[in-house]
């Protein structure tokens, strides 16, 4: 029906574009909210409603599970998991995607 009236639908570069312009300018327009004040930013209150719920629900396997996850997520297990997929990506003859898999690594 819109072929009818002469509209073309925009394509898909253009809106992950847009999609991608807006998605920056609301990070710029939260990150110039958070700087206003420093001193008590304005998500303060849903901060510390958070940290009351979290530290109400604390317990130790839970509290032990999130720290395993941590190690795992952190630049160590990172760094270590990134080495098994490019040590697989190579014996793969995937060299490329092993290189620019470990340039990510290193440039992050």
């Amino acid at each position: 029906m819109d072929e009818d009236l002469g509209l073309q639908a925009p394509s898909r570069q253009r809106w992950m574009l847009v999609t991608g312009c807006c998605l920056l300018a609301i990070a710029a327009a939260f990150a110039g909210l958070m700087r206003a004040d420093i001193q008590h930013p304005p998500v303060a209150g849903m901060d510390e409603a958070w940290l009351v719920l979290v530290a109400g629900a604390r317990s130790t396997p839970v509290t032990a599970v999130f720290k395993a996850a941590s190690v795992v997520g952190g630049p160590i297990g990172a760094t270590i998991i990134v080495a098994v997929l490019c040590l697989v990506m190579l014996a793969m003859r995937r060299w490329r995607t092993a290189l620019y898999i470990a340039l990510a690594e290193a440039s992050g």
